[in-house]
């Protein structure tokens, strides 16, 4: 069989005649098992194969964009958390310092007096009346006299120990006086500084300074950076007053022991505590000052 040619429209150009449609449907058999595709179907075959290959290169396209826009979503999610996590690691500092110092304040203050009591209700039976408080000074310190043997024991103490030359930070001290004192003994644990027990003193020290040989005073009475030596803790050597206490009063002194067991062992003790002094002239430092 002979076939014409066909124009771009599938029309014979002879007889003006559109053949027969071709395609999957009705195809035009050349032999068996065999069909041919016409023209107009093989264009719009390669228009839907070109438009598919566009079709697919703008998706990938649109893909490629979509991925750098996520790239771009992520960075900028990362940015947000980074600059997030520095204020909340800045705020959390913050609270942190306010924190410290609040303990600090609190480990130094001695006596808060009351802002103001407040009755539950007032002269009218209807409002609560808040009075003012007043500020009282708090008692001073009683002062125990020494009976005659204990005068003499301080004395004696004291021709004994002004025999020898003692240093204490790297500065010659000379004995001062001898206070007959309760002496008692705590450990820095719970069960002696309760809520306080954070390992350090009320001048900030840790409870390690001068080897865990320290002492808790009324610091009306003995202030801080005060040197005593007392019989029987740290063989008399002199020990610092770093720490006080609500329950530490007038004339009784703390001593700080390693553990709980050694505290209560000591017990309640009257006894001489001799109390020094520099013998260069020179003021005492405040412990305070050189943390």
């Amino acid at each position: 069989m002979t076939r014409k040619p066909l124009g771009m429209d599938g029309v014979n150009p002879r007889s003006g005649c559109r053949p027969p449609e071709t395609g999957l449907n009705s195809p035009h058999i050349d032999g068996p098992g065999h069909r041919e595709v016409g023209l107009g179907t093989r264009l719009v075959g390669s228009f839907e194969s070109v438009l598919s290959r566009r079709l697919c290169c703008r998706r990938v396209w649109e893909a490629i964009k979509v991925k750098n826009n996520w790239k771009q979503v992520i960075c900028s999610w990362r940015a947000r958390l980074t600059r997030r996590s520095t204020v909340e690691l800045g705020v959390f500092a913050g609270l942190a310092v306010m924190a410290a110092v609040h303990a600090a304040m609190v480990k130094e203050a001695t006596h808060m007096p009351a802002l103001a009591s407040v009755s539950l209700r007032g002269p009218d039976n209807t409002r609560p009346e808040v009075v003012p408080a007043v500020h009282r000074e708090a008692p001073a310190p009683v002062v125990v006299e020494p009976t005659p043997a204990e005068s003499k024991r301080a004395e004696k103490m004291i021709e004994r120990v002004s025999a020898e030359t003692r240093w204490f930070n790297g500065r010659p001290v000379r004995p001062a006086r001898v206070l007959w004192m309760q002496v008692t003994a705590y450990s820095p644990d719970a069960r002696s500084c309760g809520q306080y027990a954070d390992g350090k003193t009320a001048t900030l020290h840790s409870v390690e300074t001068n080897g865990g040989n320290l002492v808790a005073a009324d610091t009306r009475l003995l202030p801080f950076g005060s040197m005593l030596s007392i019989e029987g803790y740290d063989d008399g050597q002199i020990v610092p007053v770093l720490d006080r206490g609500g329950a530490i009063k007038g004339y009784h002194i703390d001593l700080l022991m390693p553990t709980h067991g050694q505290a209560r062992q000591w017990g309640d003790k009257r006894m001489p505590v001799i109390v020094w002094e520099f013998a260069d002239g020179k003021p005492a430092e405040d412990p305070r000052k050189f943390r």
